[in-house]
């Protein structure tokens, strides 16, 4: 049996000020693109954020360090304070969803962080680290593909080129590390509309390394570069729950394929193989919010086998006959219409954002129903919500709310390496026969290999330094270093000038 859920009460731990009636009943009146607090406001707001200094209780930074800390946020700062007020407001908002028990095994992380912003530059620092740069960028060019370099004691990819073309604002400094692209500019801006700053860690990045980590070291390496991210806003933010042992086809399938379910959403769609088979669906549009449900067992079979040995950690260190993902994408037009304007308060407001996104009473975004749904009759209402689907967003909710382990180093020693393996041995056997030498054991092929080095001049001090060249341009140098991001020449681990170089990371 699951631990039993925790009421959502706590959200609110104390009656709303005046002041905080007065911005709910402002950003509700604006309800299109609240950007700022009216400068009428401004005062309460200072005063809001003295009166939470002066004796608050602490704040839920669950997402942000390892202390098992209240299922949401407190009053530190009085802004975000009403932003929860105003997200989780009655009138949609229908509390605790009840289950008799929770799905053992299931674990809820981020899935994707992208983000834009503004960063400040140090030009007693960035003049010098700029023109390094530009140099290892004109290698690149020269060399038609990413060159490996060194930045915050990590080896990164520098690309040729920048990023941004058409609309999107041009960024001419590109770093790659894998699942995450970090883009800059060395031109100072305080308009939100030209950006100099460009962040995104995919789901590769979060299964591996972990989000937060992943966006603290892209932060490491602006401040080594001598850039201050001073603002930055979520452009698009994943949240998933990942559940071994549940199969699309147990209850899933037949309940969507029978419109058994209730959304706000114009946009359904079933995904299938490529034999096709029920895989799981989609709902939502990908300009605000989408919801994914889908075979991720399927799924992880064509990933990399890093990816793999990853998500077989996250699911106990199995593999699980079956495993299902609920996923939901959230895009930059929703947050700005729920006043989640910069990357720290939404991050500080993932519980609120998923408690919102998971109702399953007052207008649900989704619902699985227990039968059919009377919409005729307009009694969508009435029908009792599927007890499984209660179950998954209990599930969801209580994990994202209770932090665990975060991610640990990837045992590579143990990933498969058939296709290289077989290829390497086919190269060789074929330069063998053309020589016209049988190859009858494994020791006679390691012996004719050395022949071939011998006879190409190939020295133990070419095969040394082309080994670190491709060990580095793949991140897999692990053995000065408790973090999987690639060599690290002087044993430290992630620096800790970013903010949040306090934090552990998914799983919550």
């Amino acid at each position: 049996m699951g631990t039993p859920l925790r009421r959502e009460e706590s959200l609110f731990p104390s009656p709303p000020t005046d002041w905080e009636k007065r911005l709910i009943a402002e950003v509700a009146a604006r309800s299109g693109s609240p950007e700022r607090v009216s400068e009428a406001n401004a005062a309460g707001r200072s005063a809001a954020v003295g009166e939470a200094a002066a004796g608050a209780r602490p704040s839920n930074t669950h997402l942000l360090n390892s202390q098992s800390s209240p299922p949401s946020i407190t009053i530190q700062d009085g802004i975000r304070h009403s932003y929860n007020r105003l997200l989780l407001n009655s009138d949609g908002y229908s509390g605790p969803v009840e289950s008799p028990d929770l799905y053992q095994g299931a674990v809820a992380a981020f899935d994707w962080i992208e983000e834009s912003g503004l960063v400040a530059w140090n030009r007693e620092i960035s003049d010098g680290e700029l023109f390094l740069l530009d140099r290892i960028q004109e290698d690149a060019k020269s060399l038609h593909q990413p060159h490996p370099y060194l930045l915050a004691n990590q080896d990164v990819l520098v690309s040729p080129r920048g990023i941004g073309t058409g609309r999107q604002e041009r960024l001419e400094y590109r770093i790659e590390i894998p699942g995450i692209t970090l883009a800059f500019s060395a031109r100072e801006s305080d308009n939100r509309q030209h950006a100099n700053f460009y962040l995104k860690i995919t789901g590769e990045a979060c299964v591996l390394y972990g989000g937060l980590k992943s966006r603290t070291l892209a932060y490491a390496i602006m401040d080594s570069l001598g850039g201050h991210v001073y603002d930055s806003w979520i452009r698009r933010l994943d949240l998933c729950l990942d559940v071994p042992n549940l199969s699309v086809e147990d209850w899933i399938r037949d309940a969507f394929r029978s419109d058994h379910y209730i959304t706000t959403a114009t946009e359904q769609q079933e995904r299938k193989t490529t034999g096709r088979k029920f895989s799981g669906f989609s709902v939502g549009a990908s300009g605000t919010w989408r919801l994914q449900v889908y075979d991720k067992l399927e799924e992880v079979k064509k990933r990399p086998e890093d990816y793999q040995l990853a998500m077989q950690a996250r699911w106990g260190g199995s593999l699980p006959t079956s495993a299902t993902r609920i996923e939901y994408q959230i895009r930059r037009p929703w947050l700005r219409e729920h006043v989640l304007n910069s990357t720290e308060d939404t991050l500080l407001m993932v519980p609120s954002i998923l408690h919102l996104f998971t109702e399953v009473q007052k207008r649900p975004r989704f619902v699985f129903t227990a039968g059919p749904v009377d919409q005729k009759n307009n009694h969508q209402s009435r029908i009792p919500r599927h007890p499984e689907w209660a179950k998954v967003v209990a599930t969801f909710r209580d994990r994202i709310e209770t932090p665990t382990e975060p991610v640990k180093r990837l045992d590579r020693g143990g990933m498969a390496s058939g296709k290289a393996t077989n290829m390497a041995v086919g190269c060789v056997l074929s330069a063998a026969a053309n020589r016209g030498a049988l190859i009858a054991s494994r020791q006679e092929l390691a012996e004719q290999l050395v022949t071939l080095l011998e006879a190409n001049d190939i020295t133990d001090e070419e095969i040394a330094a082309k080994s670190l060249k491709k060990c580095r341009s793949k991140n897999t140098l692990q053995d000065a270093m408790d973090f999987p991001f690639g060599a690290n020449v002087t044993g430290e681990t992630l620096g800790t000038s970013s903010p949040d170089s306090t934090s552990t990371d998914e799983p919550f």
